[in-house]
């Protein structure tokens, strides 16, 4: 059974094809949607290794995927720069299989310092390099991302691989804190290539106290003025008003 996969629903929207390499994720987001999926409990989910006999598995995958010119994501149901890839490796040893057959690559990463590492191998293979980044306020991101690396880690990381010529994008989504949202457009443009920006879902205590419709007016706006491409995702394009609808674009 093939490992590199068609991702479904608002997944899809990131990425055509996907590859997740660990079992589990040492981050402990708080709203993560992986325990869920794959049916753990949060608390046993943070406990991460290889998936068993991976690279093999990509290898055979290349007799169907090489050369194929849909991007393949790492991850989504975990961090490949998490630090159990200090001890395994298997994320690096992947992105050199699929390098090799010409396969084009995403990687998806709330870590830091791990990720230098790869700098090498991001730039041979043309790799786009994206973070997760939701929080300007590192406080909030503790709260919600507890075991991942700061907000400052990932934004010194995402600007030496800007300098480096690896060509960079920021996932923002959940959006929790939309001013916080807007922050990191106008900050980070300056070294990143592209931003995908998402709603918060399954969290109505929070979603309902979030005017939806003014984020995104505002936040397209915000992208708009830095120039860079950019994704709105569905469901937070449906609260655009026939205004918004009119001005802008839900991509570039």
């Amino acid at each position: 059974m093939p490992v590199i996969y068609e991702p479904k629903g608002r997944a899809r929207e990131y990425s055509p094809l996907a590859l997740n390499l660990y079992n589990g994720c040492s981050h402990g987001c708080k709203y993560c949607y992986a325990p869920g999926i794959m049916h753990k409990k949060r608390e046993d989910y943070v406990y991460a290794k290889p998936r068993k006999n991976i690279v093999n598995l990509v290898k055979a995958d290349m007799l169907k995927f090489a050369g194929d010119p849909r991007p393949i994501l790492l991850c989504f149901s975990c961090d490949p720069y998490q630090p159990a890839e200090e001890e395994h490796g298997i994320t690096r040893q992947v992105l050199e299989v699929l390098g090799e057959h010409g396969c084009k690559v995403s990687v998806l990463t709330k870590a830091g310092p791990l990720v230098y590492r790869d700098f090498d191998l991001l730039l041979k293979y043309d790799v786009e390099l994206g973070i997760t980044l939701l929080f300007s306020d590192d406080a909030c991101r503790q709260r919600w991302e507890p075991n991942a690396t700061t907000v400052s880690d990932r934004m010194t990381m995402l600007l030496h691989a800007h300098r480096e010529n690896i060509r960079t994008w920021i996932s923002i989504e959940p959006v929790f804190y939309p001013v916080q949202a807007i922050s990191i457009v106008k900050e980070c443009a300056p070294f990143t290539d592209c931003f995908k920006v998402g709603k918060l879902n399954h969290m109505p205590h929070i979603e309902r106290n979030i005017n939806w419709e003014k984020f995104v007016e505002d936040v397209v706006l915000a992208l708009m003025t830095t120039e860079r491409h950019y994704y709105i995702k569905n469901d937070l394009w449906k609260f655009a008003s026939e205004d918004v609808r009119m001005q802008y674009k839900k991509e570039v």
